[in-house]
């Protein structure tokens, strides 16, 4: 896969980086208890290979406490709410 960009490269892993997410995360809410060996399985399924045990077991427990879990690019500020 090729990309015009830099920035349609970065959009395309958040899109999918997202897709991986939420359907780990609709996973678990029907009973998949194996949250971690799930996203490797959503990212494999999408092309991405991830090795961050410590990135993975972060989301997972994000997932288990019943947070949404939203893919963020920091370096774009109207990305991030003020708020939190």
């Amino acid at each position: 896969m090729e990309f015009a960009s830099e920035a349609e490269l970065a959009e395309y892993v958040e899109t999918v980086t997202q897709q991986a997410i939420d359907a780990t995360a609709q996973a678990f809410r029907e009973g998949e208890p194996d949250v971690e060996n799930w996203l490797k399985a959503e990212f494999a399924g999408r092309g991405f290979e991830i090795t961050d045990d410590d990135w993975l077991a972060e989301l997972g427990a994000q997932i288990r406490a019943g947070d949404t879990v939203v893919v963020v690019d920091p370096d774009d500020v109207s990305t991030v709410d003020d708020d939190d």
